[in-house]
């Protein structure tokens, strides 16, 4: 098997928190949306110090006209099991009576979930595998990933420590390996990883996706 998009491949700049609007904007210029650095930060309206949330990054592209999907399974910070089970009008409910049960830092995730739905975007609590990666490449897809900064490097004991979060573009898949775009623009930036890794270092990132098509 050999699935390679034809995905342009930008590059954020040095030390700022613009990795998921960058991998945003070469998702968008895939689907022939093309945007400078500066319109994409301006679009989706950077913090500087979270960087984005992922449903403002699918808020951005339904503006645009794209229909998206966002899929995390972030029990720990956000949200819980009930909420899975909701749709429509009784999620947005239960995502505002949500946020008194939450650390006020993630107020600003919760309101463009609720943003992102009532624009139409799809909202779905669930823990995607490789073979949702692999389906998603073949029809054309490539997803938008959040994955834990040490397990994806994993070169050196300090960086294993290290779990920020990091937003990547799945573009290929060659039957062991995927192909990746990342846009941190250090100079050994991952251009494949193995598909266990990649699994491993999404899921460790509570498997944060957005999905975009026209």
């Amino acid at each position: 098997m050999n699935i390679k998009l034809d995905v342009p491949l930008f590059k954020q700049k040095t030390k700022d928190m613009a990795c998921g609007f960058v991998c945003l904007q070469m998702v968008l210029a895939y689907h022939n949306k093309v945007l400078s650095y500066d319109e994409i930060t301006k679009i989706a309206k950077l913090d500087p110090y979270m960087g984005c949330w992922w449903a403002q990054m699918a808020c951005a592209a339904l503006d645009l006209g794209y229909k998206t999907e966002y899929i995390n399974y972030n029990l720990d910070n956000t949200y819980d099991a009930e909420i899975a089970s909701l749709k429509g009008e009784k999620l947005i409910e239960r995502l505002k009576k949500q946020k008194e049960n939450i650390d006020p830092q993630y107020h600003p995730e919760i309101d463009y979930d609720i943003e992102m739905i009532q624009k139409g975007g799809k909202f779905n609590l669930s823990i995607p595998q490789k073979e949702d990666l692999i389906g998603w490449l073949k029809q054309g897809m490539p997803p938008i990933l959040s994955v834990k900064v040490g397990p994806f490097y994993g070169h050196a004991i300090k960086e294993r420590k290290t779990l920020d979060q990091h937003g990547i573009v799945v573009y290929g898949y060659d039957g062991k390996d995927f192909l990746v775009h990342d846009p941190n623009p250090r100079k050994d930036a991952v251009k494949k990883i193995s598909e266990d890794l990649l699994v491993y270092s999404w899921h460790r990132g509570k498997a944060y996706t957005l999905l975009i098509e026209r």
